[in-house]
């Protein structure tokens, strides 16, 4: 049997560490705080590091948005989270 949870907000701050999937020629690492509420159904990725260039953190949030969700997030094994092999990163 198997209990279902339900997440009605949530903030949590990681590591991404992405490239392959991003087509990138080599990885990028960067912070990323995530925050969700579910009663207002908000969600919402904010890249942490200022290095990186306004184009490249469209990009970034725009590929979190279609591929990271809330169980993903609260599954994470670590505070890292890295997308070119997200099935190691989250929990069984």
């Amino acid at each position: 049997m198997t209990a279902e949870r339900y997440v009605d907000g949530l903030v949590s701050v990681f590591n991404l560490r992405i490239g392959q999937a991003l087509g990138l020629p080599r990885r990028l690492s960067t912070r990323v705080m995530y925050t969700y509420d579910r009663q207002e159904n908000r969600r919402n990725f904010t890249i942490l590091s200022r290095d990186i260039p306004e184009e490249m953190n469209a990009k970034l949030k725009s590929w979190l948005e279609k591929n990271i969700f809330t169980d993903v997030i609260s599954d994470l094994k670590s505070n890292e989270l890295d997308g070119d092999r997200m099935d190691q990163c989250v929990g069984a």
